[in-house]
């Protein structure tokens, strides 16, 4: 963190989330307000003495995705729907913001707020539960933790701090946000607060607070006061400077923020003040150095009460009374439209402004008919915004939200509008990915996805980059390559048919990088890539100039202009061999830049030498010269032809004659035979006579058999030029089918052998697949070796293979990369996404994560006169509560009384219907609360007394088992001791007697 720029107060809006009355996320919210919807639900059989039967909802108050926060079952039931809204809410903002905090380097502080937790409260004042369930539920929800439990989970390593502010609660934490922003204590803020009571049908209107009418009619004549509302909003926060370079989606800009109290200025504790509302935003206007002629709009407090409304009027008169008559301030009240939220209405009104700020209109503010008498007044410099307007200016347009709070609490936040500058659609293919933790919520994150992209236009780069780098890696994953809209609406539907491309890979793979060998240039030469990534170019135009200063030959040219249907290049032309080298070397090179590095290397023939080049073993000069020379001595052999031909090795040594050798093994049964034309015109008979299938190679020399010996000695003198170094990487060798342990590969001799000896590539692949868990990369133009590997490790599920160029039959190089990267994807392996662009694109806002949610609740709804009640035993939510004695009455029955009854314990701690006495009871969210419960219930279910410190000894059952067993080993040798001991006694006794009588 280093501060460059001087003087900059600005902070970036870049992410937003919110959960509000009929609106389940932000852009469902601006579609509401944008109508004027009235979103509070009202039961008119509801209304009662001093009650209204209106209320601002919220949908599935009960659901969340424990799951996908690793909580377990009881952890869930037991949560506040408060933190659980925040946990989805946090993550949901972050991903609005193009980021996941597990690939963010920076620090991240978190600014929250909740309300009172009524869910946690009304359950303990109406169930007597067991002691370890109430102090669970109030441990779990301890004010103080609210925060630092979510940091926790999110890794949030910034300033964790809650904001306690009344109503003014999270814009007050907005306003940390911003400090911590510009004294560089957190490098991105999330910023935001949460108001959800247990659901209601309406409130207790005991006085002018609550409206009896049911409807917020902020600044109008009959206001009569605020209908209580549920809600949850997060926004995202970096300094400008910061988000301009990141290219972040930035929404609005905070220019300031501000703070005050209004002391004993006013009637009473609970009343507002004028003047402390006055100062609060003037100071905010120096703060953020706006004049107040500046403002276009202010989303006010507004919540319909008569003194509220006044004052705050007043207050807003005299900042804005030195405005001349066309520089009227446009205000309303977003409470209007969905109640009051509480804790949560600061943040909501910052939404508004930034939503109007970036889309340039201004959503009616409603229920207002007649204007409360201070907006009559002559010369009033605020005006009710009452319609659906443009919010037409030639300047930039600026706008405010206050939020206040009982007690003289005032916080107040000013926006600008941010222009962001017009980039190019490149129109390009691009890979898109998807994951989620179960099945369901990668299909509902692909639909969503396809859904958005039927109803907006959207830059499909920016797309792809912020899928890539702005979600978290998931078990289930999905892919799809595509270079317009509508075929990738089609693939992302596919996902139904398809299923995902990954179920979850968790094992570790090892990278085996196989170098083609020539002739892969006649399938592709990557001239798509070469256009496409700058670092493919890069690495195949150094090889170019070195091949222009060692021959004199412009490949570069060649290669730009080289068109498949009417050049015809031999494979053993040195231009076909050098494509061939420099393709393969620049792949590898492209691969190792996106993150995936090789811990093996396998060549087949001239493949050999790109590998040992990316291993270190020669310079890429000197590489590029052996091939030059190696290429000019062939040229000087007789003519000699090649056979693939399909049949056990047994067989065809059978079958062999003169002159005719195996020059490669590929598979157990695919094999190249070589020799001299004549030679292999004999051996073609053979063949047909024993109805053997083949086919010919299009080659005019024999490789890799003792024909190539007339070379050698020539060969040998320029290998004496190389200097050889160790291998850097681990080699699996074609020519011993071995892994090579004492760098015979840094030798003349291993060269010569290499080839004049047959390719045993099956050895070499059968060798490597013993470590089992290789993905075999295919390093080169061609899906030859791809296809060769995949059926040599046809049975072996933890092996497979993948082509860097011809993946999924592309159509061309750069389809074919980004299906490769695709595939690794897939298989968990990680991606720099930053090296695939040449230009760093832009984060963009696109749907959210699709939550996995199931019901967590403890007790009914409930409204004023009923009882709140515990859910009947027969849900699955609670039957964690009520099953305990139950499952230990069934275990005490069982042979193995012990393993089963500790099993129902911990079953019944972390809430789970399975675990095995293996497991790690860690994992299961085993902390320090469970050890005092696990050592209460052994000693009531089994009567044993367990020290907490044998029980933190453990870290599964078997082990406690272990332990119990000893304790019973030893209690049982202390009872025969004792009796023998009390046997003794009574004998003596008798004896006594005896002696007596």
């Amino acid at each position: 963190m280093c501060a460059d720029a001087e003087n900059n107060l600005d902070v970036a809006i870049i992410g937003m989330s919110a959960r509000l009355p009929k609106a389940s996320n932000v852009e469902e919210f601006w579609q509401n307000i944008l109508q004027g919807k009235d979103c509070i639900t009202r039961d008119k059989s509801k209304d009662k003495l001093n009650y209204v039967g209106a209320y601002g909802k919220l949908d599935n108050i009960e659901c969340f995705d424990a799951d996908f926060f690793d909580f377990n079952k009881r952890e869930a039931m037991n949560l506040d729907p408060q933190q659980r809204f925040m946990f989805e809410g946090i993550y949901e903002a972050l991903e609005d913001a193009g980021y996941n905090s597990d690939k963010y380097d920076g620090k991240v502080g978190l600014y929250s707020t909740y309300d009172e937790q009524l869910y946690i409260w009304n359950y303990l004042m109406r169930q007597k539960g067991d002691w370890y369930l109430n102090y669970h539920l109030a441990e779990i929800n301890l004010g103080g933790t609210f925060s630092t439990r979510i940091a926790y989970k999110f890794n949030f390593q910034g300033p964790c701090t809650m904001s306690k502010y009344a109503c003014a609660s999270s814009l007050a934490a907005i306003h940390q946000a911003y400090q911590g922003l510009l004294n560089y204590e957190c490098d991105m803020a999330v910023a935001g607060g949460v108001c959800i009571e247990p659901q209601q049908d309406g409130c207790v209107s005991l006085d002018t607070t609550i409206s009896r009418s049911g409807y917020t009619k902020a600044f109008d004549e009959e206001a009569d006061g605020l209908v209580k509302a549920s809600g949850m909003g997060v926004i995202i926060l970096k300094r400008l400077e910061d988000a301009v370079k990141d290219h972040d989606n930035i929404i609005a800009i905070l220019k300031g923020t501000n703070v005050n109290n209004d002391g004993n200025r006013k009637v009473g504790f609970s009343a507002p003040s004028v003047q402390g509302q006055e100062e609060v935003i003037s100071d905010a206007l120096a703060i953020a150095d706006i004049e107040s002629s500046e403002v276009g709009y202010f989303e006010t407090h507004g919540t319909g009460t008569v003194l509220g409304d006044s004052v705050e009027l007043r207050a807003l008169k005299n900042v804005f009374q030195e405005n001349n008559e066309d520089e009227k301030v446009y205000i309303g009240s977003v409470k209007s439209n969905i109640g009051h939220t509480s804790t949560a209405s600061g943040v909501i009104n910052v939404i508004k402004a930034s939503l109007m700020l970036k889309e340039k209109m201004m959503p009616p503010s409603i229920n207002f008919k007649k204007p409360n008498s201070e907006l009559l007044e002559e010369g009033c410099p605020v005006v009710v915004n009452d319609r659906l307007r443009k919010w037409e200016s030639n300047k930039t347009r600026i706008a405010g939200t206050s939020s206040f709070g009982m007690g003289g609490a005032n916080a107040i936040a000013i926006l600008s509008e941010y222009e962001q500058e017009p980039h190019e659609n490149t129109l390009k293919k691009e890979l898109f990915v998807v994951s989620g933790k179960t099945e369901d919520a990668l299909k509902n994150n692909c639909l969503k996805l396809a859904e958005y992209l039927e109803k907006k236009d959207v830059n499909l780069e920016d797309m792809a980059y912020t899928l890539q780098v702005g979600r978290g890696n998931l078990e289930k994953k999905y892919y799809a390559v595509s270079d317009n809209k509508n075929d990738l609406i089609e693939k992302l539907k596919m996902i139904d048919k398809k299923g995902p491309t990954s179920n979850g890979e968790k094992a570790k793979k090892k990278i085996a990088f196989a170098f083609s060998g020539s002739g892969s240039h006649k399938y592709s030469i990557g001239k798509e890539l070469y256009e496409s990534n700058n670092i493919f170019k890069r690495e195949m135009d150094k090889c170019f100039d070195i091949i222009k200063t060692i021959s004199g030959q412009d490949l570069k040219e060649y290669y730009k202009n080289y068109d498949f249907e009417k050049d015809d290049l031999s494979d053993e032309h040195v231009t076909g061999m050098l494509i061939t080298f420099i393709v393969g070397y620049s792949l590898a090179k492209l691969w190792n830049e996106i993150g995936v590095k090789p811990d093996i290397i396998i060549g087949h023939s001239l493949g050999e030498y790109i590998g040992a080049c990316i291993a270190g073993i020669f310079t890429l000069e000197t590489a590029i010269k052996i091939i030059i020379k190696r290429t000019e001595l062939f040229g000087t052999l007789p003519e000699g032809r090649m056979l693939a031909v399909a049949a056990p090795k047994e067989k065809i040594e059978e079958l062999l004659t003169e002159g005719v050798t195996i020059g490669a093994e590929n598979g157990s049964k695919r094999f190249l035979v070589t020799g001299l034309i004549s030679d292999i015109e004999n051996f073609e008979n053979v063949l047909k006579e024993n109805k053997l299938s083949y086919s010919k190679l299009p080659v005019v020399r024999a490789g890799h058999c003792s024909v190539v010996n007339k070379i050698s000695d020539d060969f040998r003198q320029v290998l004496k030029e190389v200097k050889f170094e160790k291998s850097r990487i681990s080699i699996v060798s074609t020519l011993t089918g071995n892994i090579l342990k004492n760098n015979e590969m840094s030798t003349i001799d291993y060269w010569i052998d290499q080839m004049c000896s047959p390719v045993k590539f099956y050895d070499a692949i059968e060798e490597t697949a013993l470590q089992n868990d290789i993905i075999f990369i295919e390093i080169g133009s061609s899906n030859q070796l791809t296809e060769l590997i995949r059926k040599i490790i046809l049975s072996n599920k933890s092996i497979s293979a993948i082509s860097s160029l011809k993946e999924l039959k592309a159509e061309d190089s750069r389809e074919g990369f980004l299906n490769a990267v695709g595939k690794l994807y897939s298989k968990n392996i990680e991606i720099d996404w930053d090296k695939l662009y040449n230009k760093k694109p832009y984060r963009i806002s696109l749907p959210t994560y699709q939550f996995d949610r199931k019901v967590f609740w403890r007790y009914k709804p409930y409204f004023v006169g009923e009882k709140n009640e515990v859910l009947s035993s027969d849900t699955e939510e609670v039957s964690i509560i009520n099953e305990e004695k139950e499952s230990v009455e069934k275990s005490l029955k069982c042979d193995n009384i012990t393993e089963k009854v500790l099993k129902d314990i911990f079953k019944d701690i972390f809430g789970v219907d399975e675990i095995s006495i293996y497991d790690d009871i860690y994992e299961f969210g085993f902390d320090s609360l469970s050890v005092a419960l696990v050592t209460s219930k052994i000693e009531t279910a089994l009567g044993k007394k367990i020290s907490m410190k044998e029980i933190y000894s453990i870290t599964t059952i078997s082990e406690l088992i272990e332990i119990i067993d000893n304790k019973e080993a030893e209690y049982n040798t202390f009872e025969n001791e004792e009796v023998k001991e009390e046997k003794d006694t009574i004998k003596n006794i008798n004896d006594i007697f005896d002696e007596i009588e």
